[in-house]
C-alpha cells in the first residue's frame, strides 16, 4: 500500500491543480482536481495493476462548494461501501468518535461573552473554519448562532461554508 499526500501543481494563480493517488493491492485510485476561477473540474480514476480503467467519475462543480461536496461524497461513499459489505486495508472505523472527534465546547450553551467575541471576530472577517477552531464548536453551531445574532442571513446559511465575511 502506497499513499502520496496532496500534490499541488506549481501552476500560476488563479488556477490550482491538486492530485491525490492511493495504491492498494496494485489497484490505483486517483483524484485530480483543477480549480480555475469559479469552477472546479474533478476526475476520479480507478485502474487495475495492468493499467486497465475499471472505474471513473468526472464532472464540474462550483469552486465554493468543494469543501461541502467533498464531505458529502466521502460520507456517502463510506456509508454505501459499508452497507454493501465493502472493506479494504484502509477502511475507517464505524465509531463516530473515530471519524470526527467531539469539539471542546460542542453541545455547551453559548455565554454572552462568547456571543460578543463571536460577533466581533466574524465582523472582522474570520471564516467559519477559523471560528470553529477558536470556539471549539461545530460549523452548524457557529452558523446558527450568527443567524440568531442577525450577523448572517438565514438564506446564506449554509451556502457560505468557509467563505470570508466581508468586513462591515
Amino acid at each position: 500500500m502506497d499513499e502520496s499526500g496532496w500534490l499541488p501543481d506549481e501552476a500560476d494563480e488563479p488556477t490550482t491543480n491538486v492530485r491525490r493517488r492511493f495504491v492498494d493491492g496494485g489497484r490505483c485510485h486517483e483524484i485530480m482536481i483543477s480549480v480555475a476561477h469559479e469552477a472546479a473540474a474533478v476526475r476520479v480514476h480507478i485502474t487495475e495493476p495492468g493499467g486497465r480503467l475499471v472505474g471513473e467519475v468526472s464532472g464540474e462543480i462550483p469552486a465554493v462548494a468543494l469543501t461541502i461536496v467533498g464531505e458529502l461524497i466521502g460520507d456517502g461513499m463510506f456509508a454505501a461501501g459499508r452497507a454493501h459489505g465493502g472493506t479494504g486495508s484502509n477502511a475507517r472505523s464505524d465509531k463516530p468518535d473515530a471519524k470526527r472527534p467531539k469539539l471542546r465546547n460542542q453541545g455547551a450553551r453559548w455565554t454572552p461573552d462568547e456571543e460578543a467575541l463571536l460577533a466581533e471576530r466574524f465582523s472582522a472577517g474570520a471564516t467559519i473554519a477559523e471560528l470553529r477552531g477558536e470556539f471549539g464548536r461545530t460549523d452548524t453551531s457557529i452558523r446558527a448562532r450568527l443567524v440568531q445574532l442577525n450577523l448572517l442571513p438565514a438564506d446564506e446559511w449554509p451556502a457560505r461554508l468557509g467563505a470570508r465575511h466581508p468586513a462591515a
